[in-house]
Order: C-alpha cells, then structure tokens, then sequence
C-alpha cells in the first residue's frame, strides 16, 4: 500500500511540473507581448512606482500609453507629466484645464489617492502621454525577472523542465514503441525442456 500511495504520488508530482513549467513560460510570453509588442507599434510602456493613483493603476503596475495632442486632454483624463523640479515622470489624473498668456495648455493634476492636487500646475508640450491599458502588477514579476536569481527562477529553470520533460516523453514513447522480446512456452512432459531427452522428472516451465 505504502508503495502504491508513493507511485501515485510521484506520478501526480510529475503530472503538476508537466503543466507547470509550459503555465510559468505562457504566462511569461503574454505578459511580455502585452508590453513589447505595443512598444514596437509605437506606444511606450512605463512601470507605476508609487501608489498616488490607487486602484485605477496599483503599484507595479505596467501601462502602456499613447501620444494625445495636448489640446485635446480634458478634465478627468490621465496623463503623463513631467515636472521641471525633478525630471521624473509622473502618472497623474487631470483635476483643471487652463492655458497660459500664449494659448498653451496648462494643467493641474492629482493622484486619485491623495488627498490634495499637485501644488503646481504643468505645463504640457504639443502631445502628451495618456495610458491605453495597464497590466496590474507585472512590474514586479520585471522587475524580479531583470536580475539573475530571477532570470533563473522566472526562465532558465521552467525552460530546461519544459526542455527536460519533452525529451522524456519522445524517450517514453520509443521505449513503448519497442516490440516485447518473445519468450518460450511452457513444456510439460517428456523433452519439454531443449536438449532433455526421455526425462521422467516432474514438469517445469520454461521460462
């Protein structure tokens, strides 16, 4: 019993990495295509590193954005600014739309979870980023798959499984493929057995 329940444990073992590994690398190869393919048809993808705008893009976030003229923004849209002080992007919803002396389209902004809007407004260049979608925390899984125990971990292991359990299976199927050697039947009596002549003796099989 202890070896049945044992077998079948192994057997559901290798059942589960069967699936697993081909799971993690379809997953990977979707999450990847969501983001580059976009990027080559022209629509930059960013990674959200802070929380100011809640649920609507959740930290680790991956958004990919496309280019809006900036005379078309309105109140409530999300965009991309870039704020002279520090030079790092930010993802923020617009709360008011004005225009400066030369007719240039000036914003205030707010992330949805903070409690108060930016104190200055930004001034937006000809176009502007605005998301299409997001992919709600695949900036982690980037983030970890970009150093080397990650690599390892998130690629390297799921492929060489996959790679290994393929192998098996073509050495499986040859091995089934291969014809059983014929044995001999059994004899009873008398020269049953090759080369005994006349024998008396009980029978025996030949095996």
């Amino acid at each position: 019993m202890r070896r049945l329940t044992s077998g079948r444990g192994r057997a559901a073992a290798r059942r589960a990495l069967r699936l697993l590994a081909p799971a993690i690398l379809i997953l990977l190869g979707v999450a990847m295509a969501l983001v580059a393919v976009p990027r080559l048809l022209g629509y930059p993808s960013m990674i959200v590193a802070g929380g100011s705008m809640g649920e609507a893009y959740p930290l680790g976030s991956v958004v990919v954005a496309g280019w809006v003229p900036s005379a078309e923004v309105r109140e409530g849209d999300v965009v991309v600014t870039v704020p002279r002080d520090t030079q790092v992007p930010v993802l923020h919803r617009i709360v008011e739309v004005g225009f400066d002396e030369t007719g240039r389209t000036l914003v205030w902004t707010k992330g949805d979870a903070n409690e108060s809007a930016d104190a200055v407004p930004q001034l937006l260049p000809e176009r502007v980023l605005s998301p299409k979608y997001h992919v709600p925390y695949l900036g982690f899984g980037i983030a970890v798959a970009m150093t080397p125990p990650g690599w390892l971990l998130l690629v390297l292991i799921p492929g060489a499984g996959l790679s290994l359990r393929f192998l098996f299976d073509i050495w499986s199927r040859g091995e089934r493929a291969t014809p059983p050697t014929p044995r001999p039947r059994a004899g009873f009596g008398r020269g049953a057995l090759k080369g005994q002549r006349g024998s008396d003796s009980l029978p025996q099989l030949a095996v």
